[in-house]
């Protein structure tokens, strides 16, 4: 995991792993690489490189998709994703991987995240002392740059309201 500017980038790489159920034919074990690109505004690029097990990624085969989270209101979030397949120039690995995506945010990930803001209640994630798996570093990280950059904001935000109203002087 690294940080680039506000970026914030994790690479997690598995060895001799089922090949995942959105490529349809290959080998059963693989090697993949998965690289999670999150830019600031809630722009996360994923780009997963997949090999038979012990084999070099190739460099012109990669699963390419998108997730941009942006907010509705206080309680709402709109959720975009699109898929960039340059994976195994297989129609049938492009709409299984689109099906993928869409039961991840309609089946996993949206219910789980949903359920997850009605027990916080509003409270700050840190204050309920969750239990933080190794996993969990990269989302981690994302939420200290995020708070970083929402305090820069509000005290620029701030230093432009403290000034506004008051014309500078200036010698005639």
């Amino acid at each position: 995991m690294r940080e680039d500017n506000d970026d914030v980038i994790v690479e997690r790489l598995q060895l001799r792993c089922p090949r995942p159920p959105f490529v349809p034919s290959g080998p059963d074990v693989v090697d993949m690489r998965t690289i999670i690109h999150w830019h600031p505004g809630q722009v996360i690029t994923f780009r997963i490189d997949m090999a038979p097990a012990g084999q070099d990624f190739p460099a012109d085969e990669s699963f390419k998709f998108y997730h941009i989270a942006t907010p509705a209101d206080e309680a709402r979030t709109h959720y975009f994703m699109g898929l960039r397949c340059a994976g195994p120039k297989d129609p049938r690995a492009d709409e299984a991987m689109r099906l993928t995506q869409v039961n991840v945010i309609e089946n996993e990930d949206g219910p789980m995240l949903e359920a997850i803001d009605r027990i916080m209640e509003g409270r700050e994630l840190m204050e309920m002392r969750p239990l933080v798996l190794p996993v969990d570093k990269g989302a981690m990280r994302v939420r200290r740059v995020m708070k970083r950059l929402l305090a820069v904001e509000a005290g620029a935000e701030h230093s432009a309201a403290a000034g506004a109203g008051h014309p500078a002087s200036a010698e005639v």
